[in-house]
């Protein structure tokens, strides 16, 4: 009778064991599944990030490539002005020079009728 009822303790004791043993796999198994999915969401936030910056490293570069443009297109006005420039002071100095003909000119004209 004892010899049976150790085999029902020993019985039972494993028993507990066994599913203790099966909910600490489920529990594993469930483990592994929120790791699995947090590592695929992971990966997915990792490739979103190099797409955002893949696209970032595409507007630094169009915009460095603008800034050139525009330095290039500003040095050429500014060639330009220059020109512009030493145009407008040459006339000013051909003006110059009528205004200073033509007031001796007026002189002169005004000599004779005097005269």
């Amino acid at each position: 009778l004892e010899q049976v009822s150790d085999k029902d303790n020993t019985s039972q004791r494993l028993m507990k064991e066994c599913i203790d043993l099966k909910s600490a796999k489920d529990l594993l198994h469930q483990q592994i599944t929120i790791l699995n999915e947090e590592l695929v969401l992971a990966k997915q936030k990792s490739l979103k990030q190099d797409e955002l910056y893949q696209v970032e490293l595409n507007v630094v570069t169009n915009m460095k490539d603008q800034i050139a443009k525009l330095q290039e297109e500003l040095q050429t006005s500014a060639i330009q002005l220059d020109v512009q420039q030493r145009k407008l002071h040459e006339t000013l100095e051909k003006n110059n020079e009528l205004q200073t003909q033509l007031t001796t000119t007026k002189s002169t004209l005004n000599d004779l009728k005097l005269s």
